[in-house]
């Protein structure tokens, strides 16, 4: 049972959709319960069942509106309502029921995870790392390069566990001591990170298993074979996207954009000499053989595949995770980062990146450090590790 509870991008999916892959062909039952059950239509030729996952988002007006940690995210999804928290777990339960799992493969699915407190099945949670935090109390800042008041995270922490445990209890499940534990207490946490890009920090005694660097995709077409600098932009459709395109083009680049949800629009307005959009994702290995510069908004998985090929990136972050994970690789002297709503400090960035060697240098050295990884063999290792505790 493969399972992705939260979060909207497919990357969540693009983690479970290979093992997926692999099992079914093993001749395994395969089971994916999906946030959004469409992306799963490309697994149509192999043998699954594929069913939604419950999954509850708080009203907006009793929301966190900026968190700072993993316990402000729960309490977005539901975790401080014990009525609501109570019927998720039932929803989740009713789900183990029928299915009988064998193994479950948590990605991004806390609700899923607490509700197979007890149950027999073997447990792995598999993921960059952001959402299974480390084993300590209370659970750390997530914003850290800010002091934190330690008293204050310890009592949002007991706050909400107070809520779990009454949760846990009416449901007959025991208590938690402390939230880490959820995230701990399991038979394989497959951190798909490199150590230097994990949220919380280097973890002791962990595994990093690297990530699922793909390089599938159509060959990059730029919009001439001009000697301007070449910029991939790999993006995510938002309000203030046409000032930050108008920033780069600005700047003297050619541009091309894989912009997924794009709206025709978009391409109507910024299409041009200078930019080229495609529909496709675009083959990492031919583009690094081409490519100046990498957008993004802060995707660790896409900033490392990109990485790997020595090609320095800009993240334009959109979210809490998307931020920290454009913090951890400016960490590393191979990017930089800049916020959306300020494009003129994105032309500026864009231009600064260009000019100065240094990013391309410190790409370059990532790239020679991991030059004998192989993503291909990550894929492997996972579902080897996986039909072991089966």
């Amino acid at each position: 049972m493969l399972v992705w509870e939260l979060g909207s991008g497919t990357g969540h999916w693009a983690n479970l959709s290979p093992v997926a892959k692999c099992l079914s062909v093993a001749g395994h039952d395969v089971f994916a319960v999906l946030r959004n059950v469409t992306v799963g239509s490309s697994l149509a030729e192999f043998p699954m069942t594929i069913l939604q996952a419950p999954h509850y988002s708080t009203p907006k007006s009793k929301r966190v509106q900026l968190p700072h940690t993993f316990v402000h995210m729960l309490h977005n999804i539901g975790f401080n309502d014990r009525s609501t928290l109570s019927r998720l777990v039932s929803s989740w339960q009713n789900l183990y029921t029928l299915i009988q799992p064998d193994i479950v493969v948590f990605e991004h699915s806390p609700t899923a995870l607490l509700s197979s407190l007890g149950l027999p099945f073997k447990k792995v949670i598999l993921g960059s790392g952001f959402y299974s935090p480390p084993n300590v109390f209370p659970i750390p800042d997530l914003q850290y390069w800010e002091s934190a008041s330690l008293d204050l995270l310890a009592q949002e922490e007991t706050e909400l566990m107070e809520c779990i445990n009454d949760c846990l209890d009416l449901h007959g499940k025991g208590h938690l001591e402390q939230l880490g534990l959820l995230f701990n207490e399991v038979d394989e946490n497959i951190l798909l990170v490199f150590e230097e890009f994990d949220h919380y920090g280097l973890r002791p005694n962990s595994e990093y298993w690297g990530t699922y660097s793909s390089h599938e995709g159509i060959a990059p077409h730029w919009p001439d074979s001009s000697s301007l600098k070449r910029v991939f932009a790999y993006l995510k459709m938002d309000e203030r996207l046409p000032a930050l395109l108008s920033a780069v083009l600005s700047s003297g680049c050619h541009m091309l954009a894989f912009i997924p949800d794009r709206p025709q629009w978009l391409a109507d307005t910024f299409r041009g000499e200078k930019i080229h959009f495609v529909d496709q994702a675009v083959d990492i290995k031919s583009l690094a053989t081409q490519c100046d510069l990498a957008i993004l908004n802060g995707n660790i998985a896409s900033a490392t595949t990109l990485l790997l090929q020595g090609i320095p990136c800009l993240n334009i972050p959109l979210q809490m995770e998307q931020l920290i994970s454009a913090r951890r690789l400016a960490d590393t002297g191979a990017s930089a980062w800049c916020r959306p709503d300020r494009p003129q400090a994105l032309g500026g960035g864009l231009i600064t990146m260009l000019e100065q060697q240094s990013f391309k240098d410190a790409a370059t050295a990532f790239a020679k450090r991991y030059q004998t990884f192989d993503s291909r063999k990550t894929i492997e290792k996972v579902v080897e590790r996986i039909a072991y505790l089966i």
